[in-house]
């Protein structure tokens, strides 16, 4: 049991530290180009990019989660995925490109012509590795996945900076998607040696491909919900409100899913193992959520409440527009990161058709308020999507216990600990930071702002009935995944 909670642990360790790297390479990125390329710039290829995540959806179509909680594979059959993976990678690029004159008619932004067949190419690259991918989290081979994927996330920002510093505009965003997927490909086909056999029928691969289209049905309406505002802002307001739109969003939910979005390849293999070892989900669920929420939180939270002092400190003035959408949506960031844990609930129980079902539900809610808010205002339609994320993650847990059995009282009570502490301390910082704009020098306000967020927080966490216990538990397991960072080379093969 230890030796699987230890193997699990230092997998997370692995993966957190290089996506901890990712992060400041992110924020780094997100500064120099913010300074390089106009609001348009970002705009345009949020446009495009609401469409890439649809092809990426649909050619993945739940298959990697699919084979990623399976108990087993064979070469054959994860061959026969990387084929039908590649296949739909290629058909999804040509239906992309064909539709470039679509794109152009609804956006009424005449560069989609000539972006979007290009830009478009990055999902037959992130087809062709998927599988591989896949492959590499059940065998266990966490330190392979963080440094390929740090290796192009690295030359993909190096080569946007250098071609937007020499007036490429958008281009330079194009070539650090293209740039990254094409070195993460190459480098992981190389470093895995694994090489696919040729498609053959009747090997067991039926059974892979309809869990996985329970998966991708679940998953295609999490993007509606993800991508319907930006359609709609868009295609309502123009790429320059978009861009601000989505520079606020991006820079608080692509770090969440680029450091909580991998670690479904560490947590759902390890409940797998804890599984057979007589341990219950919802146990080493609640160890993770706790972990993960504290942390994650005290970002969003930070970065919330001194945002009128952070964004024009790091962006530059021009960004003034997007300050308040980044305050909403650190709000429902609070959510989201345990919203995650829910579904790792779901997938790591194989409860694909339960997904799909609360999907159904929740996600066309969600997607009905924001078209319905897109009539009345940018900001209309980031108070629909944090709200949505508000009431998701109850949700979520409640049919989880009518459909499967999962047992919320802990998962519940633990993630509100989190949530309470955390806006409690946004009120306080947030208004102490309104007072002080103007003032004082940005990057005084934004420390101060830190400090007296992080000390709010920590005595909301340890004020409460129980709080104190419930910190030690925090900060125990937050010392052995940084304890399994120290034994990394040790990770064996599953």
């Amino acid at each position: 049991m230890a030796g699987t909670l230890e193997h699990g642990a230092r997998g997370g360790g692995v993966t957190m530290a290089g996506q901890a790297v990712k992060l400041a390479l992110h924020f780094g990125g997100l500064v120099a180009l913010s300074r390089l390329l106009t609001p348009r710039d970002f705009g345009i290829v949020a446009m495009i990019t609401v469409f890439i995540s649809l092809a990426e959806m649909l050619r993945d179509f739940g298959l990697p989660t699919a084979v990623l909680q399976a108990p087993r594979m064979t070469h054959q059959q994860s061959s026969n995925l990387f084929w039908l993976n590649t296949a739909m990678g290629a058909t999804a690029w040509i239906i992309l490109a064909v539709s470039a004159p679509l794109l152009v008619a609804i956006y009424d932004e005449p560069k989609l012509r000539s972006v979007v067949p290009v830009l478009a190419a990055m999902v037959l690259l992130n087809g062709a590795q998927a599988q591989i991918q896949v492959g590499l989290a059940k065998q266990m081979r966490f330190s392979l996945l963080v440094v390929t994927d740090l290796s192009g996330s690295v030359l993909g920002l190096s080569t946007a900076i250098a071609t937007a510093a020499a007036g490429a505009g958008c281009w330079a965003l194009v070539a650090q998607y293209l740039v990254n997927a094409t070195v993460v490909l190459s480098s992981r086909w190389i470093l895995s040696r694994w090489r696919p056999a040729r498609p053959k029928r009747g090997e067991g691969t039926g059974p892979l491909i309809r869990t996985g289209a329970n998966f991708g049905l679940a998953q295609l309406l999490s993007w509606g919900t993800s991508n319907i505002d930006t359609m709609m802002i868009g295609a309502r307001f123009g790429s320059v409100r978009l861009g601000y739109y989505s520079r606020a969003y991006s820079l608080l939910m692509t770090p969440l899913s680029q450091v909580v979005g991998p670690l479904y390849q560490v947590v759902v293999p390890t409940l797998r193992r804890a599984e057979h070892e007589g341990r219950t989900h919802e146990d080493v669920l609640e160890r993770v959520q706790r972990v993960m929420g504290v942390a994650v939180n005290w970002v969003f939270m930070v970065a919330g409440a001194t945002a009128p002092a952070l964004i024009p400190l790091l962006l530059g003035d021009q960004w003034g527009h997007s300050i308040g959408l980044f305050q909403i949506f650190s709000l429902g960031g609070f959510f989201s990161v345990l919203s995650q844990v829910n579904y790792w609930a779901y997938v790591s129980d194989n409860q694909s058709g339960a997904l799909l079902r609360f999907n159904l539900v929740t996600k066309t809610i969600t997607m009905a308020a924001i078209v319905g808010c897109a009539f009345i205002s940018v900001n209309a339609v980031a108070w629909a999507v944090t709200v949505c994320l508000a009431l998701n993650w109850p949700a979520g847990l409640w049919w989880g216990h009518r459909a499967f059995g999962l047992k919320i009282r802990v998962l519940l009570t633990s993630g509100l600990r989190v949530v309470i502490a955390a806006l409690a301390s946004f009120g306080v910082t947030a208004l102490t930071v309104r007072a002080m704009v103007g003032d004082a020098p940005d990057v005084v306000v934004v420390l101060v702002g830190a400090a007296l967020a992080t000390a709010v927080y920590l005595a909301a966490c340890l004020g409460v009935p129980g709080g104190v216990t419930w910190s030690k538990g925090v900060a125990l397991d937050a010392r052995r995944i940084l304890k399994s960072w120290t034994r990394l080379g040790r990770t064996p093969a599953a």
